[in-house]
């Protein structure tokens, strides 16, 4: 089989099957042609549904005969999400396919699989792959004391470093909090935003929170070393201050 990329994608891929030779065959068919993705089994639709509520997936496979929730009640929740993965169809039964692009799947292969099939629908992914990379970069252009933000899956804000009270990593997400918004989510790690943001303002304070400096406006004592921010929004926001952080606290903030 040949390959059906350069190997520069990481793409995050769910493969759902009730059946384990069959999860193993498409995921040995799809490393050959995407060999820098990511990938996960899920045993059958609750299982699947748990990993979709753990983590990002760019696809997700899904079998349609699988105990607890087949795969269409499984599509079907996914679309509820704000912003669902690709979903691609693998199954031995061809008279679902209108009820599946019903539920908007990127595709629909019947068992068994052929590699020139499959190798179609990887170009399809790589397609819309490119799209999204490529407007991501586009919006992560640096703009002088702003962010851009995920409002939607296709819809960005760009947020005013004034704005921000603070940031948190949760669940392998990270998210901006500004006051009088909801969580906005942003594409880059904890890591990444402290290498950019510190010379702005705005420390790391914890393993889960950078937060902006000039936002803090009082402290208190927590335990073992640790202390509470107290932050000026409308809610009196509150931001831990670890122990491991209170010397390059003091550092900044001359205290």
């Amino acid at each position: 089989m040949e390959p059906a990329t350069d190997g520069g994608y990481s793409m995050k891929i769910l493969i759902a099957d009730d059946e384990t030779p069959a999860r193993e065959e498409l995921q040995f068919m799809l490393e050959e042609l995407l060999p820098q993705a990511d990938f996960q089994q899920a045993k059958d639709g609750l299982d699947a549904l748990h990993r979709l509520r753990e983590d990002d997936f760019d696809v997700v496979f899904l079998d349609i005969q699988m105990p607890g929730k087949d795969g269409l009640e499984v599509a079907s929740k996914l679309f509820e999400q704000r912003r669902p993965p690709k979903v691609v169809f693998a199954t031995a039964y061809s008279e679902h396919a209108v009820e599946a692009f019903r539920l908007s799947a990127l595709d629909y292969i019947v068992k068994p699989i052929r590699e020139d099939r499959l190798c179609q629908t990887v170009k399809r992914l790589q397609e819309r792959w490119d799209q999204r990379e490529g407007m991501q970069k586009l919006l992560w252009q640096r703009k002088e004391n702003k962010l851009w933000v995920e409002a939607s899956e296709e819809r960005w804000v760009l947020l005013d470093y004034d704005d921000i009270l603070y940031i948190q990593a949760q669940d392998k997400k990270v998210f901006a909090i500004a006051d009088g918004y909801p969580p906005l989510r942003i594409r880059k790690t904890l890591k990444e935003l402290e290498e950019a943001m510190t010379d702005d303002g705005f420390l790391r304070v914890h393993k889960g929170y950078m937060v902006n400096l000039k936002k803090v406006k009082e402290m208190s004592a927590w335990f073992s070393g640790a202390y509470t921010l107290v932050l000026e929004s409308s809610q009196n926001s509150q931001v831990p201050l670890s122990r491991r952080f209170v010397a390059k606290f003091r550092e900044a903030t001359d205290w």
